[in-house]
């Protein structure tokens, strides 16, 4: 168990925490290729990725903003489609989004306005929201408070409106970044492996020396995709 199937050394920590006994396995040069890497689709603390990609989730955010504070935060837009479709439906617009056109090209142009770098993105809003027919302004309220501008916290004398960030700024559902560095639109292949390592050592029961036999052949198997690749 302490090395890979080729003999490279593979148990690079074996320590306690609390009462829980901690395995990590390895390798020098998958920690390396890692390393390397401009984006993680999961969190570490081997050294700084450039970006990591995450759904909608203000718990993961905050996670990240609190333990990478120099790492920039992207969002899966696959997931900013689907949170405004839900709106959608809860705003009771389905059936007016499946029938009228012209409504449903307008609610289309909400998640387009991803495609724009994130500083242009409140401009482009405030001219969408212009257009918008009185049967959006739920929707377009919403976006605005969650998405653009955040939620008006006060107004001063001189009229200025103090708003804090909304939960998901500009920043990270602008998909420019993602485009530049080809970024996955969703993380499906993060759920692919999920579910065939699930079938693997999904079983009741299963003993920790079969578990660790399957991590070395997926380590192997991972050493064979970086040199199919390179």
């Amino acid at each position: 168990m302490r090395k890979t199937l080729n003999g490279s050394d593979f148990l690079i920590k074996d320590l306690t925490v609390g009462e829980e006994k901690v395995l990590i396995f390895t390798t020098t040069s998958n920690i390396k290729y890692l390393a390397q890497s401009n984006f993680w689709l999961a969190d570490g603390t081997f050294k700084m990725p450039q970006f990591i990609i995450t759904d909608f989730e203000i718990a993961a955010i905050n996670a990240i903003r609190a333990e990478f504070q120099e790492v920039q935060n992207k969002g899966y837009h696959f997931h900013l489609l689907q949170n405004i479709y839900r709106k959608v439906q809860e705003f009771g617009l389905t059936v007016q989004y499946g029938i009228d056109e012209t409504f449903s090209l307008l609610i289309r142009h909400i998640p387009a306005l991803a495609f724009l770098p994130h500083n242009n993105i409140p401009s482009a809003f405030d001219e969408l929201r212009a257009i918008m027919p009185e049967e959006a302004n739920s929707i377009m309220k919403w976006f605005k408070i969650y998405y653009i501008y955040g939620r008006i916290r006060r107004t001063t004398r001189s009229g200025n409106i103090i708003c804090p960030d909304p939960l998901f700024p500009p920043s990270i559902w602008s998909v420019t970044d993602n485009i530049e560095y080809t970024f996955p639109r969703t993380q499906n292949i993060i759920e692919a492996w999920h579910r065939r390592w699930n079938t693997l050592v999904g079983h009741a029961h299963i003993g920790i020396f079969k578990i660790i036999k399957e991590i070395q052949y997926e380590q192997n198997q991972v050493e064979n995709n970086i040199k199919s690749i390179l």
